[in-house]
């Protein structure tokens, strides 16, 4: 086995520094094994005495009679590198260290030398400063955590393992086992618990590919502060998406990225958490804010099938609850649209006539009275329509014995559902009717939480079509020179730029201003001038040769004062765009995942705004498309109070035109910015109007 299954799922384990003192972690972690009553075979290493718990202890790791899977150690933080170097020697499979005082400690020395012992052995390690695993499909509780242990002890004799259900991964340990137990409360099956600690060898993304690896996921649940290699999280993104496994995550340590040090407007409009949450976007794992949502999303996700859209349902008892649900349906970004007139027809056939076949469909206590008869055909009739993507049923479950007593017809329409559908009861329900709900496969959550689940199975539902579809053609590479001048990638690029000329004296300008025709702008050269606006180095509407004159003047003038030392390549002279709605676009290098292009509203306002989408490169034409969807004021571009809608496809073409640049450019550009780039009615195409690239080694362009 490789060293991974065999610390997960071990056949032998070694407890190094085990202890039969309940009141200490040494002894919690023996109760927890032995508790547990997995098959593995127990050995508790101690030179104290000669039994714990009833099993006989052994001096070292030389006197167990077999090969060890898993060691658990349980001793100082001081001792830890000798016994993993012990473990090492002897083949153990794994190793679990639950010692705290290394990074986190200012000790990230004996963390490089975990490292490098599973570098050397191929043993695994799972930690430091962890609070350990729970395997529930074998019972191995490798964990001192008190949650875990009072789980183990109450569940009973007739508890069944899970072999499938969904998997918490957890770089908190007090996080991933209190998760762990919420989503048992909410009838969530939970597979394993693994928490990952301080990882100085096994980070969350291996864990959680090793468990998917495995087969009867239904669900991956990560808590992270940061990856360890982020290279890894697509293709374990894919591997989840090819298997229907969703990944839900939440990622802590969210930053401003004004706090970064920046030339540009696009590294200002990038942090990197904006890119976190394009990126779990772009590989379908559902980002939650709250172990609400994510416990809302997994029970959701692990229990129903996908949406095909967002079109919800909401079939009720009650008007008043059925009207509260169609607002926080509608609060999540989903739909819930009046049924087509044939539809209602059919319904109208069903539901009482005080009833209402509307959106919500009230079907009225009556339809719930004859068995569950009439709310049967009623979810048959909105299933078939086609009209919709999702349901929700409310029904009052607080009287015992109700869904017993719709079983009959619930059960065989939940086992043939093609769309999910979601219960919820508006008094407190009976814990019968949610045990019996739960055995016939339906899920009873929450209004608040049914509306975030409904929210997470039409995002999941619309990630798995689309990716069937796939991302789309990328701009192929231009026959440019990589070491051109900017301008010529913009031209072999189809990056529109307006006719643009350098002078170096004032005649010259006028000159160049004829030559193109005015209006012109003029606009300093410089490559010690980011933000050429303030300081004074651009003059706009120039619409003679004695303007273009004094502009020039001007321009040297505002300069000088504004940055005295400044290099002056001279005086740029550009044809006039006319106006229109004002973008940027650009491109700046993340830490984590390297170059990444952005798109938002521009112009003077562009970091006031705020308005932006960010992708990692590359990115295609149709991706483009959909961070311009995805922006705040999209309405404005689509054409709001009477105005035409702007060339989007342009647009796009752009932003997939700098993606393809920096991709055959390399690491050339440490930032470019196109700002303004302005846009026109559709058809009409853009303009890019001012430019700035950040040379890597040469400052600005």
């Amino acid at each position: 086995m490789s060293g991974l299954e065999r610390l997960f799922n071990p056949k032998s384990i070694a407890v190094i520094g085990a202890s039969a003192d309940l009141t200490k972690i040494r002894g919690r972690i023996m109760r927890a094994l032995t508790d547990c009553a997995t098959a593995a075979r127990i050995y508790p290493i101690s030179r104290s005495t000669d039994e714990i718990l009833g099993l006989k202890t052994f001096a070292s790791l030389d006197e167990v009679p077999e090969a060890v899977d898993l060691a658990i150690i349980v001793i100082g933080a001081d001792k830890v590198i000798e016994a993993l170097e012990d473990c090492a020697a002897r083949g153990v499979g794994g190793a679990l260290v639950f010692a705290s005082g290394f990074a986190e400690g200012g000790n990230a020395h004996a963390e490089h030398r975990m490292a490098e012992i599973a570098a050397q052995s191929g043993m695994r390690i799972l930690g430091p400063n962890t609070l350990g695993f729970y395997n529930d499909a074998n019972g191995v509780a490798a964990s001192f955590s008190p949650i875990i242990t009072e789980w183990i002890r109450a569940r009973g004799p007739a508890y069944r393992p899970c072999t499938e259900g969904v998997d918490i991964v957890c770089q908190s340990g007090g996080l991933g086992f209190a998760l762990h137990v919420r989503a048992l409360l909410e009838r969530i099956p939970v597979r394993h618990v693994v928490t990952t600690g301080n990882e100085a060898d096994l980070g969350a993304i291996e864990v959680a590919d090793h468990l998917l690896s495995k087969g009867g996921s239904r669900g991956i649940l990560m808590f992270v502060e940061g990856f360890k290699n982020v290279d890894a999280l697509e293709s374990l993104a894919e591997k989840a998406a090819a298997q229907g496994v969703p990944i839900i995550i939440n990622k802590i340590g969210k930053s401003d990225a004004g706090q970064r040090a920046a030339i540009s407007h696009t590294a200002h409009l990038t942090g990197s958490d904006a890119i976190y949450d394009a990126v779990f976007r772009r590989l379908g794992m559902i980002r939650v804010s709250t172990p609400e949502k994510m416990l809302a999303a997994a029970a959701a996700l692990a229990k129903l099938p996908p949406a095909r859209g967002r079109r919800v349902a909401v079939v009720t008892t009650s008007g008043g609850t059925g009207g509260w649900a169609a607002d926080i349906v509608s609060g999540e970004g989903l739909e819930v649209p009046e049924p087509s007139p044939a539809l209602r027809k059919r319904l109208d056939a069903i539901i009482p006539g005080y009833g209402s076949s509307a959106n919500p469909i009230d079907v009225t206590a009556a339809v719930v009275e004859d068995g569950g008869a009439g709310l049967g055909a009623v979810l048959q009739e909105v299933e078939a329509s086609g009209e919709f993507d999702a349901a929700l049923v409310i029904v009052s479950f607080s009287a015992p014995g109700r869904v017993k007593g719709m079983r009959a017809v619930l059960a065989p329409l939940l086992v043939a559902r093609r769309m999910p559908i979601l219960f919820h009861s508006a008094g407190l329900p009976h814990p019968e009717n949610l045990e019996a709900l739960d055995e016939i496969g339906g899920l009873y959550q929450t209004l608040g939480a049914a509306g975030r689940g409904l929210r997470a199975l039409a995002g999941y539902g619309a990630f798995l079509a689309a990716r069937e579809q796939g991302r789309g053609p990328l701009v192929p590479a231009a026959t440019v020179d990589p070491g051109a001048p900017p301008a010529d990638l913009l031209k072999a690029y189809a990056i529109p730029t307006p006719p643009v000329g350098l002078a170096t004296s004032a005649d010259a300008a006028a000159a160049l201003a004829e030559e193109m025709g005015f209006p012109v702008v003029l606009k300093i050269e410089s490559p010690d001038i980011a933000h050429k606006t303030e300081a004074g180095g651009v003059f706009l509407n120039v619409a003679d040769p004695e303007a273009a004159r004094r502009g020039y003047a001007t321009i040297l003038a505002n300069v000088a004062q504004a940055a005295p030392g400044a290099r002056i390549d001279g005086v740029q002279v550009q044809k006039m765009a006319p106006a229109g709605i004002e973008m940027v676009v650009g491109m700046t290098r993340d830490a984590d995942f390297g170059p990444v292009v952005m798109l938002g509203f521009g112009g003077v306002y562009v970091e006031i705004l705020r308005d932006s989408a960010v992708l990692p490169l590359p990115v295609g034409r149709d991706e483009a498309l959909g961070m311009i969807r995805s922006l705040t004021g999209i309405e404005i571009l689509q054409g709001a109070r009477g105005r035409p809608p702007v060339d989007l496809e342009a647009l796009a073409g752009i932003v997939a035109g700098v993606s393809a640049l920096v991709t055959q450019t390399g690491d050339r550009f440490a930032e470019i910015d196109l700002n303004p780039v302005i846009l026109y009615p559709e058809g009409q195409g853009a303009m890019v109007v001012d430019t700035l690239f950040v040379d890597s080694n040469a400052g600005v362009r």
